[in-house]
């Protein structure tokens, strides 16, 4: 799944909103293995994409140590250590923000408001 969105964010920038939000629906709402090859071409395609390229890049070993290397950068630079955890990413070039999901409603809501006021 992350290699599908990196392979996206790449060559479709525009539609990365669509496919992640069938993606989670996929996998939230369905309740579908989203780590199956035939589960991201389904979804690849409802998000219109060349399902060709995708095929050849889930196949393939194409974008998986740069989808690991980022992952790993990401989380030892914010230091994430368990899950849930959540990155919003700034408009404007700033540093996201980042909290664990492990938090009373009011501080996820507090952190939420403030991420929203920096945009």
């Amino acid at each position: 799944g992350h290699r599908l969105m990196e392979f996206c964010n790449r060559n479709f920038p525009e539609k990365s909103n669509d496919l992640m939000e069938k993606l989670f629906h996929a996998y939230f709402e369905e309740a579908k293995d989203i780590s199956k090859i035939s589960e991201l071409l389904s979804i690849a395609s409802l998000a219109g994409l060349d399902i060709v390229a995708v095929e050849t890049v889930l196949q393939s070993n194409q974008l998986r140590e740069e989808v690991l290397r980022y992952d790993h950068q990401a989380k030892t630079q914010l230091r994430v250590s368990g899950v849930p955890y959540f990155i919003i990413e700034s408009n404007n070039g700033q540093r996201p923000t980042a909290f664990s999901g492990a938090q009373p409603p009011d501080i996820i809501a507090e952190v939420l408001m403030e991420a929203h006021e920096s945009v």
